[in-house]
């Protein structure tokens, strides 16, 4: 699924019934014709997007993500998706998709670029046109 990034929460430590804790995020993207989704990141997948939450109404262009691998469900009446342990999410990738999308945006301006960091810490947001990877050459 493909859409523009509108709100990624904090992570929050919930508890299993069998007494495991869980890491779990969830952000919400949205669609040309203006359709929210949630989407509900669990355990590793709840740091594909960094460690902090972003307020994605500052930021400088609108942040298209392609989010993969996903278990869609009907929760009182509205389809929301989470994540399953092949859960990629890719932020302003180049794909046909997001380029489609990218093109048709009333609003469009560049992309940013978001990396996703190795170590804790804050989730560096920069825009750096030499940096751009395929699907093919991400990891």
């Amino acid at each position: 699924v493909v859409g523009f990034l509108k709100t990624v929460t904090n992570i929050q430590v919930l508890q299993r019934s069998g007494g495991q804790s869980c890491r779990m995020r969830e952000i919400t993207i949205e669609n040309l014709r203006s359709t929210t989704m949630k989407i509900s990141l669990w355990g590793a997948a709840a740091n594909q997007v960094g460690n902090d939450p972003i307020d994605c109404d500052s930021t400088p262009s609108p942040v298209l993500v392609a989010v993969c691998s996903t278990f869609v469900k009907n929760y009182q009446g509205r389809i929301t998706l989470s994540s399953t342990n092949a859960t990629k999410v890719y932020a302003d990738a180049d794909i046909p998709e997001v380029v489609e999308m990218r093109e048709r945006c009333p609003y469009a301006r560049p992309p940013l670029h978001i990396t996703v960091p190795t170590k804790k810490g804050k989730l560096p947001i920069h825009f750096n046109p030499d940096n751009r990877k395929t699907i093919s050459q991400l990891p």
